[in-house]
C-alpha cells in the first residue's frame, strides 16, 4: 500500500528543493534486516530524483529519525515516468545522476562508463562500445547488469543492450617510448659486433650457430603455445555450443528449472549475509522477464515464506523462456536451490546462481476452528460496507461452512447488495438436502426520528438559501 512519503517520516526535515522533490513520492514499502542495523526505504517518484537527492535523504533520515543508533538506511527509488521519456533522452538527462552512482559503487565502473560510446540504434536498444582491455571484458557485466537495473527496474522501459569491443588506438606517448627503446637496442647491437670483430671467426661462427639453434627453439616453442591455445579455444566453443544456460528437464516434472535437489529449507529471516548456496521455500509474489544481450533473457521474481521476502533472478536463453515461465507462475509455491549473495547495487541480500526450482504444494497451515460447540457469526460486514470491511462474501460464506458453522448472517451499513452474491456462493457449496448449514440475511439499518420536526428557529427561508 502506498503512502506519502511524509506520512511516513511526518517529523523529517530537508532542504527546499528536496522537499518539493519529496512532495510527489510515495512510500510503497519499509523493510529491515532481523538485527535492525539496516533498513531499506522503497520509493515511487512521479519524476526523476538526481542521485545526490537520495543520498542527501538516507543521511537525513539516518541522522534525524535514528540518531545515535548505529542503523544504515538504503532508499531504492522507482520512477513512473511519462511518455515523453524514452531510454535515449533519459540517458541524457539522468546521466551525470548515473555517473555519481556508478562513482559511489567502484571507480573501474564508473571509469568505464565515462569512455564508453553509447548509441541508440533502436527505441529500446542501447549500443554500447568499450575500449578493448582485460579489466573491460571482466567487468563489463557488472555494467551492463546496472544499465538493466537503472532503465527496466527502476524506471519501467524496455531496454536491450547490445556490448562492442574494440582496440584502442595507440596513443603518442607509447609509439615514442618505442622508438627510443628500439634505438637503444639498436646501439647495442652495434657496440656489440664492433667489440666482437677482435674475436675469432670460430668463436663467431659458433655463437651464430648457438643463435640459430636458440632461434629455432623460440620459435618452436611459440607453435606449440599457438597450437595449445587453438585447442583449447576449440574445446571452449564446443562447451559454449553445449551450454543450456542452466536450464534442464531433470526426471522428475516438478523441477522447472535446474536439477532435482535434497535437503531441508532455511526460513528467510535467517538470510542475513552472503552464505553460499541455501534452500528456500515460498510464495512467489511477482514474476518479471527481460531480455538482454546475446538472445537471453533475465528472469527476476519475488519469493516470500511469510517470515520475510527476498528477490532471485534467473538468466535463461530465450528459446527456454516459455518453458520455464510455464511452471513459474505468481501465487505458485516453489523450493530453490541457489546463492544468497549481495547486491552491490541495492545493498540487499538476494538469490542467484540457480541450480534448481521446483514446485511443491502449499505448506501454510490453515486455521481450524476446533472447538466442540461451533458459534455463528450474526454481526457481519462484507466487502459492500464501504470503508468498513474488505472481506469478499464468497470467502465468508466458504470459511463459515468449512469451519463447520451452522450458519452466517451477512449484515452490511444500510445496503442489500451482497444477498445476491451470498447466495450464489450457498448454491456453489452444493450442499445436501440435510445439510442444515444456511445463510442468515439481516442489514445493520438507521432510524431516525421522523416525527419530530426536521427544521428549528425557521425564518421563513428556502431551502436552496445560503
Amino acid at each position: 500500500m502506498e503512502k506519502d512519503f511524509f506520512d511516513v517520516f511526518p517529523s523529517l526535515k530537508v532542504k527546499k528543493e528536496l522537499e518539493e522533490l519529496l512532495d510527489m513520492v510515495f512510500v510503497t514499502r519499509v523493510s529491515c534486516n532481523p538485527s535492525r542495523t539496516h533498513i531499506w526505504v522503497y520509493i515511487k517518484s512521479e519524476r526523476w530524483i538526481h542521485k545526490k537527492h537520495i543520498f542527501e535523504l538516507e543521511e537525513q533520515i539516518e541522522r534525524q529519525i535514528f540518531a545515535g543508533l548505529n542503523v544504515t538506511v538504503t532508499v531504492i527509488e522507482k520512477f513512473r515516468l511519462s511518455g515523453q521519456y524514452n531510454p535515449q533522452n533519459f540517458l541524457e538527462t539522468y546521466r551525470s545522476s548515473m555517473e555519481l552512482e556508478l562513482r559511489s559503487y567502484n571507480m573501474l565502473e564508473y571509469n568505464m562508463f565515462r569512455q564508453a560510446q553509447i548509441s541508440f540504434p533502436g527505441e529500446n536498444d542501447l549500443h554500447m562500445i568499450l575500449p578493448d582491455s582485460v579489466i573491460a571484458r571482466e567487468k563489463s557485466g557488472i555494467l551492463i547488469e546496472y544499465l538493466q537495473k537503472v532503465f527496466c527496474e527502476r524506471c519501467g522501459m524496455d531496454l536491450k543492450v547490445e556490448l562492442e569491443f574494440r582496440e584502442t588506438q595507440e596513443s603518442k606517448y607509447r609509439k615514442n617510448a618505442a622508438v627510443q627503446i628500439a634505438q637503444e637496442v639498436e646501439n647495442v647491437i652495434r657496440h656489440a659486433k664492433l667489440n666482437s670483430k677482435n674475436e675469432e671467426p670460430a668463436q663467431s661462427e659458433e655463437a651464430g650457430t648457438a643463435e640459430k639453434k636458440a632461434e629455432k627453439k623460440t620459435d618452436k616453442g611459440q607453435q606449440e603455445r599457438k597450437d595449445k591455445k587453438a585447442a583449447f579455444a576449440d574445446r571452449k566453443d564446443n562447451r559454449k555450443g553445449d551450454f543450456r544456460g542452466g536450464f534442464r528437464r531433470d526426471s522428475n516434472p516438478d523441477v522447472i528449472y535446474g536439477r532435482d535437489f535434497e535437503g531441508e529449507p532455511v526460513a528467510l529471516e535467517t538470510i542475513t549475509g552472503e552464505m553460499g548456496e541455501v534452500i528456500v521455500r515460498g510464495q512467489v509474489m511477482e514474476v518479471e522477464a527481460r531480455e538482454i544481450r546475446n538472445e537471453k533473457t533475465i528472469i527476476i521474481f519475488h519469493i516470500t515464506d511469510f517470515t520475510d521476502t527476498i528477490s532471485c533472478k534467473v538468466f535463461v536463453r530465450n528459446e527456454q523462456l516459455p518453458d520455464i515461465l510455464d511452471g513459474l507462475k505468481k501465487g505458485g509455491f516453489y523450493r530453490i536451490k541457489a546463492v544468497a549473495m549481495y547486491d552491490k547495487f541495492d545493498h540487499e541480500i538476494s538469490l542467484g546462481s540457480v541450480a534448481g526450482i521446483k514446485a511443491i504444494t502449499d505448506f501454510r497451515e490453515k486455521r481450524q476452528d476446533t472447538s466442540m460447540e461451533k458459534r455463528v457469526e450474526l454481526h457481519l460486514h462484507t466487502v459492500m460496507s464501504d470503508n468498513d470491511s474488505v472481506v469478499q462474501i464468497k470467502d465468508i460464506v466458504n470459511r463459515a461452512y468449512e469451519w463447520g458453522h451452522p450458519a452466517v448472517a451477512i449484515t452490511d451499513h444500510g445496503v442489500l447488495q451482497g444477498f445476491p452474491i451470498a447466495r450464489h456462493a450457498y448454491e456453489d457449496l452444493r450442499l445436501k438436502e440435510d445439510d442444515p448449514f444456511k445463510i442468515i440475511y439481516g442489514v445493520e439499518g438507521y432510524f431516525v426520528d421522523d416525527l419530530g420536526d426536521l427544521i428549528i428557529d425557521s425564518k421563513g427561508q428556502s431551502l436552496m438559501d445560503s
